[in-house]
């Protein structure tokens, strides 16, 4: 009662999971996803196995706001899809990497430059 399962888009899912903080639970949950998605599917006579890759990451280890948790969990994602598929990454940090402008650049000789 206290999980929850959301399509965010296209084929991407995101589950929540209450008290899975310590490392196996999380694994343990993801395991459970993975063979309940791999059982097949009978429809209009044909049968369909549907694949998975799973990306972990947990409060407040991976990331204190929903978009650094979305983010370090599309990442432990992307690279399960890297490693073969049908499988489970945890996100490596929580740490987001990048450059955040606070606006815009003054270029020479514009406006904002001069």
């Amino acid at each position: 009662r206290e999980d929850l399962i959301a399509r965010i888009s296209g084929d991407e899912f995101v589950v929540l999971v209450r008290d899975a903080d310590a490392e196996d639970a999380a694994l343990a949950v993801g395991h459970k996803l993975l063979a309940s998605l791999e059982q097949p599917i009978e429809f209009a006579a044909h049968r369909f196995v549907l694949e998975a890759s799973i990306g972990v990451a947990r409060f407040p280890r991976d990331g204190h706001t929903q978009d650094e948790l979305l983010l370090a969990s599309d990442r432990a994602m992307y690279l399960a899809k890297k490693s073969g598929g049908r499988r489970i990454e945890l996100a490596q940090s929580r740490h987001i990497t990048g450059i955040h402008l606070a606006g815009p650049v003054p270029v020479a000789g514009s406006a904002a430059g001069t």
